[in-house]
């Protein structure tokens, strides 16, 4: 076990000899003084607790780990009928959850509005009257043909440059370039 952080987990474990949040195991292991220098931060814990997650994930029973109750791991060699293993549930991202604004294709292919609109003032009061808009999880936006998401962009021009940002990059990578 090469990784420092399961190394020390299975050290302050097997000094506990019962099962430990990371909280507790890096607690044991600071007070036997075996945390190595080079780990640090504010959340040594979350790192700690995803480093054994992720080592329980990927090799099963073959991992020296198990857990005992979410967020309690222990030793498979110390187990005993009092400590059962405890299958945690598949994380889940929540960005799925949210609600994106669509409108029907059908809406849109009578209005003839597809793709990029400059001029969408007289699409959005149409469906405004019609009461076609609708917010749906993107989830499920994502898998239906019927609906477009609706999504806004600003296109900003300065001093004969045009700004570059795409959705997916972070603001500070964002970039003035020359128009052609």
């Amino acid at each position: 076990m090469s990784d420092s952080y399961l190394t020390l987990a299975e050290k302050a474990i097997r000094h506990s000899r019962r099962p430990l949040h990371p909280k507790e195991i890096l607690d044991v292991a600071s007070e036997q003084g075996i945390v190595p220098e080079h780990l640090y931060g504010k959340t040594q814990y979350k790192t700690l607790a995803a480093r054994l997650s992720t080592e329980i994930r990927e090799r099963a029973s073959k991992s020296p780990f198990y857990r005992t109750a979410a967020n309690r791991f222990f030793l498979r060699d110390l187990a005993s009928e009092k400590y059962a293993e405890y299958t945690a549930p598949r994380r889940e991202k929540t960005l799925h959850n949210e609600h994106v604004l669509t409108l029907p294709e059908e809406f849109l292919k009578r209005e003839e509005a597809n793709g990029l609109l400059l001029g969408i003032d007289a699409v959005i009061e149409n469906a405004d009257k019609q009461e076609a808009f609708r917010y749906v999880v993107r989830k499920d936006a994502e898998r239906r043909f019927d609906i477009k998401q609706i999504i806004s962009y600003a296109i900003i021009f300065q001093n004969g440059k045009i700004l570059d940002l795409s959705r997916f990059r972070a603001a500070p990578s964002a970039r003035l370039s020359h128009l052609p």
